[in-house]
C-alpha cells in the first residue's frame, strides 16, 4: 500500500480507515522517536569526546553517582505525505560508572506526540521509556550504544467517538561511532555514523462501534555525516560554534508506508557554551528531510549537563 493511501486519501469510514490511521501514526512517532534521540558520543566535560576530563570530574570513591547528570530537551514539527506530528523528547541520564576510557550510565525518556490524521482522527500521545548507555573511547574513536523500552499511552478521537488510555509496549537499540580531526585554529571536525531500531506495538482498541486491530511498527535508521565545531571566545566561558550535516537512510517494514524511505539529507546549525568541569548548554536548530518532497521536518534540540 502506497503512503498516499495510508496517510491521506479519504478511506471509506470503519475498521479499514481507523487502523491506517493508527498505522499513519505510529510511523510518524517512530520517526520521531528515533530522529529525536539525545547525541551520546558528545558527553564530556572541557572539550569534544574527552572522556578522561569527564571522569576526573566525578567525584569517584563515592556512592551514587560518578559523573555528570544531564538533560536534553528536543522537539519536532514534521509532516509526511500532508499528515502532520508535532512531537517532543526530554530525556534525564546519569553517569553512574566511568572508567579510564569508558562511562556508563542510566536514562529516561519521556516524549509526546500529537497529530491531526487528514482522515480526521486526531491522537494525543505520552510515553516513557528507561534504559542504560555505554560510551567507550579508542583514541580518537568514540563508540556509544544505548537499550531503552517502555510503554506509551494514546488518546484517541475521530468521528465523534473518543477512546482513552490506549497502551502501547515499545523499545529501542541504537549504536554510533564518532571520531575526532584537530583542524586549524581549534577547529574540531568530528565524523558520525550510527544506526538506530525501533518498535512499537499497539493493543487493540475500541472506537465507537468500531474495533482496531492491534499494530506493530518496526522502524529503522541509518546515518552518516558529520559536524564542524568552530570555537569562539565568550567570556568566562568557551564556546563553539556547531555547523552539522548528515545522510539518513530509512528502512524497515514501516518504511515507504509511514515513514519516508530511502536516502534524505539534515543540516543542523547551532551553539554550545560550557565551562570546564562545571556545566554545559546547548541549542540546535534542525532540518531534516532534504531531497525528499514528501517529508519534512524543523526542530530545536536544547541540552544542559552538570558535573558534580
Amino acid at each position: 500500500m502506497q503512503a498516499q493511501e495510508r496517510c491521506i486519501d479519504d478511506i471509506d469510514v470503519g475498521q479499514t480507515r481507523e487502523a491506517d490511521s493508527t498505522s499513519c501514526f505510529l510511523g510518524a512517532r517512530a520517526l520521531s522517536v528515533v530522529s529525536l534521540q539525545p547525541d551520546l558520543g558528545d558527553r564530556r566535560a572541557g572539550g569534544p569526546n574527552n572522556i578522561n576530563v569527564t571522569q576526573g570530574a566525578g567525584a569517584t570513591g563515592v556512592d551514587g553517582f560518578s559523573g555528570p547528570l544531564w538533560i536534553s530537551l528536543s522537539g519536532r514539527q514534521s509532516s509526511f505525505e500532508d499528515a502532520e506530528l508535532d512531537s517532543g523528547i526530554a530525556t534525564v541520564g546519569g553517569d553512574i560508572v566511568a572508567g579510564p576510557s569508558g562511562i556508563f550510565g542510566v536514562m529516561l525518556q519521556n516524549d509526546f506526540a500529537y497529530q491531526d490524521g487528514p482522515s480526521g482522527d486526531s491522537f494525543d500521545a505520552n510515553g516513557y521509556m528507561a534504559g542504560i548507555y555505554g560510551i567507550i573511547q579508542r583514541d580518537s574513536l568514540t563508540f556509544d550504544a544505548r537499550v531503552m523500552g517502555g510503554i506509551s499511552v494514546s488518546d484517541v478521537a475521530g468521528g465523534g467517538n473518543r477512546a482513552d488510555n490506549v497502551r502501547s509496549e515499545r523499545w529501542l537499540a541504537a549504536l554510533q561511532m564518532s571520531g575526532f580531526m584537530p583542524l586549524d585554529e581549534g577547529r574540531l571536525f568530528v565524523p558520525q555514523a550510527g544506526v538506530t531500531w525501533f518498535e512499537d506495538d499497539m493493543e487493540e482498541y475500541q472506537l465507537g462501534a468500531t474495533t482496531v486491530a492491534s499494530e506493530q511498527v518496526s522502524y529503522g535508521q541509518a546515518n552518516l555525516g558529520g559536524m564542524l565545531r568552530i570555537p569562539f571566545d565568550a567570556g568566562n566561558a568557551a564556546g563553539d560554534i556547531i555547523l552539522g550535516g548528515s545522510g539518513i537512510w530509512g528502512f524497515g517494514p514501516a518504511a515507504g508506508d509511514e515513514v519516508p524511505e530511502g536516502l534524505r539529507g539534515r543540516l543542523d546549525l547551532g551553539v554550545e557554551m560550557y565551562r570546564t568541569d562545571v556545566w554545559s548548554i546547548s541549542g540546535r536548530i534542525t532540518g531534516d528531510g532534504l531531497g525528499m518532497e514528501e517529508y519534512e521536518s524543523l526542530g530545536l534540540d536544547l541540552g544542559v549537563t552538570l558535573w558534580f
